[in-house]
Formats: structure tokens, sequence, C-alpha cells
């Protein structure tokens, strides 16, 4: 099964614009941690609600920005980065024994 990640729900998002050109800022309140994100990584983790596979997400992504794409690649990588700033929720990986 495909993991469907998420953004942590005890997050602060705030919209600024600096120099004219919009920007996000993302609290992590358990540990104050800070992280700055631009237009297309907050529509990104817009999308990343565990409910939707990262396929989901790029092909929904595809079908609502202005000319940008993104692939399941592009996505993988991504997620891999934000898994280091506190901003998705840990994703549960289980072993499975062989029975027996």
């Amino acid at each position: 099964m495909t993991p469907a990640p998420k953004v942590r729900a005890a997050l602060v998002k705030v919209r600024l614009v600096e120099r004219g050109e919009p920007t996000y800022t993302y609290k992590v309140v358990e540990t104050s941690s800070y992280y700055r994100v631009d237009p297309m990584q907050h529509e990104i983790l817009c999308l990343l609600d565990g409910t939707r596979t990262l396929p989901e997400v790029a092909e929904a992504f595809n079908a609502r920005s202005l000319g940008l794409t993104v692939d399941v690649e592009f996505l993988e990588g991504y997620v891999s980065n934000m898994k280091e700033t506190e901003i998705l929720e840990p994703i549960a990986q289980f072993i499975v024994a062989p029975y027996g």
C-alpha cells in the first residue's frame, strides 16, 4: 500500500507578502519550529491530508495549478525532504514477520 502523507494537525500557518510576493510560514506547535514555504509548496502541503496517495496528490495539484505541474517522482523527493522539517506526521512503518 502506498503511504498517504499527512501534514501535522498542530501547525500554525500564516500567509505573508514580502516584496510583493506571497510566502507562507508554518509553525510546528510541539517544537516551536518555523518553516517558510513558497506558494507552490503550500499548495502541495494543502493536498497532503492523509487521504491521498502521491499519484493522487500529483493529479489534484496539476488539475488546479496554473501552468505548473508535478509528477510522483518530484513529490517523493519533496515529501522525503519535508520529513526532516516536522511539518508532516510521521508515517508508521510496520515490519511483518514471517508466519510460522
